[in-house]
């Protein structure tokens, strides 16, 4: 069942992502005159009159002619059409019962390993964030009501699960929940400080109402933070995805959730109403990079490769593993003037080093230094890593990148990683990373980046 409903959630915000305009095209139409006049001087002498050095009366004529050109020149501008645009928002949720917790940990996403297997019903535990609300594919625009009244918006979560708990029939889930918020600025730069009131529904496959109020910071390289405090209220039916197989409900389920929390979301840029008209070549940006996905191929010092069934494949490969970075930004950080050192992280970062010794991270803290070596083409970044859930490893390494266009780079890059799988604890969900062990190791290989966009220096906000 569980698997159902993340390949529910994948399929609906991957639908919903293609549908969403983000950009608002002008044409602006102009007329050009062109005005030009000329004079032509003729001086004609009297018949007979000779030059000895007498002057003569002569006919002078001028003739003026004026033409008038006029030609239609066309100029397209390009504006962002949408107050947020987001990938994913997680959340730790307090409120559920601890007799069932996920230990979701601070914003949701660092559940216990072990609580993840599909017949988990939690734990007891004294965990304060006992279940998550999780959104994928967020999207906001400006709602001109109220007579063109401020900071309105109306807005859909492509997926949107809450759940309080380990018991699934106690949570509720959403696809294409609309929304409306409202919002108050403290502080209207970059990142924006404010306050939001915001009341949402869902109507498939559960029945909700959801009221919250939040105090936000962000964006800055697309990470936001939130503090909430709402109500949720609905109906999940026998028939409901949440209800239909599972051992623990039989019937439809009224379900009150009242929860508070702490929220982070990646790849998730908000716009104040001035920003909309701005054109996107004048944006001012905060970040070396951001991007949807870096893949990258590497040969590590591993005995076996990833790409073989078992220990005993004894063939050779000149690829051993593959690293894996979801939803990454690398936020510069300005010092006097200089603004090269920057901080980054990851959704997800995943380090298949072989068969054996691998670790994942998710929100990973991330350290580097951003040097320019061919404008706007080539640069490299020598950075360290540190993962600590579910992995605890640090990741020493470097990457030289080349840029091909605003959405696609490649780089090579190498390094030094150490950590430890999971740290003992074991999870068949997390089976792929194999057993529970120590590794360390080198690594050089190819990356690809994907959606990736990687600024120039001069579109940076701190170099204006």
């Amino acid at each position: 069942m569980n698997k159902l409903i993340l390949a529910s959630i994948l399929l609906f915000s991957i639908l919903q992502s293609c549908t969403i305009v983000t950009t608002r095209e002008e044409e602006d139409l102009y007329t050009i005159t062109d005005k030009d006049t000329t004079f032509k001087h003729f001086i004609k002498n009297a018949p007979g009159n000779r030059n000895r050095g007498v002057v003569h009366p002569s006919t002078k004529e001028i003739l003026s002619e004026r033409e008038i050109t006029q030609r239609d020149s066309t100029v397209n501008r390009y504006y962002p059409d949408f107050i947020r645009l987001g990938l994913f928002e997680g959340m730790g949720l307090i409120g559920g019962s601890t007799d069932f917790s996920l230990n979701s940990g601070l914003f949701g996403i660092y559940p216990e390993p072990s609580l993840l297997d599909e017949s988990s019903r939690g734990t007891k535990s004294g965990s304060l964030f006992t279940g998550g609300i999780y959104r994928f594919g967020i999207y906001e625009n400006r709602l001109r009501w109220f007579r063109d009244a401020e900071n309105w918006t109306w807005g859909v979560h492509g997926v949107e699960a809450i759940i309080p708990d380990a018991r699934v029939e106690n949570g509720l889930l959403g696809f294409v929940t609309p929304y409306i918020r409202k919002r108050y600025y403290f502080r209207d730069d970059i990142p924006y400080i404010s306050a939001t009131i915001a009341i949402g529904m869902g109507f498939f496959p559960s029945q909700y109402g959801n009221f919250s109020g939040s105090l936000d910071i962000g964006s800055i390289g697309g990470v936001n933070l939130r503090a909430y405090l709402g109500l949720a209220l609905g109906y999940n039916s026998k028939n409901s995805v949440l209800i239909a197989g599972n051992d623990f409900a039989d019937d439809g389920v009224f379900n009150t959730i009242p929860y508070a929390g702490l929220s982070v979301s990646v790849l998730d840029f908000v716009n104040v109403v001035p920003e909309l008209y701005t054109e996107w070549k004048d944006h001012e940006h905060s970040s070396w990079k951001v991007g949807l996905a870096d893949i990258s191929f590497v040969n590590t010092n591993s005995e076996y490769s990833v790409l073989g069934n078992n220990s005993g494949d004894t063939s050779t490969s000149i690829i051993k593993g593959y690293f894996v970075k979801l939803a990454n930004a690398e936020v510069a950080i300005p010092i006097k003037g200089n603004y090269n050192l920057y901080a980054g992280t990851s959704l997800i970062s995943l380090y298949m080093m072989g068969l054996n010794g691998n670790g994942i991270g998710v929100l990973p803290l991330r350290v580097g230094y951003w040097h320019q070596l061919l404008k706007d083409e080539l640069s490299i970044d020598p950075y360290i890593e540190y993962g600590y859930y579910p992995s605890r490893y640090v990741n020493l390494g470097a990457k030289l990148r080349l840029r091909f266009s605003d959405r696609f780079n490649m780089g090579i890059l190498g390094g030094y990683i150490s950590g430890n799988t999971l740290g003992g604890i074991g999870s068949q969900t997390l089976s792929f990373l194999g057993d529970a062990t120590s590794f360390e190791g080198f690594y050089v290989g190819l990356s690809f980046s994907l959606l990736d966009r990687i600024f120039y220096p001069e579109e940076l906000r701190y170099s204006k």
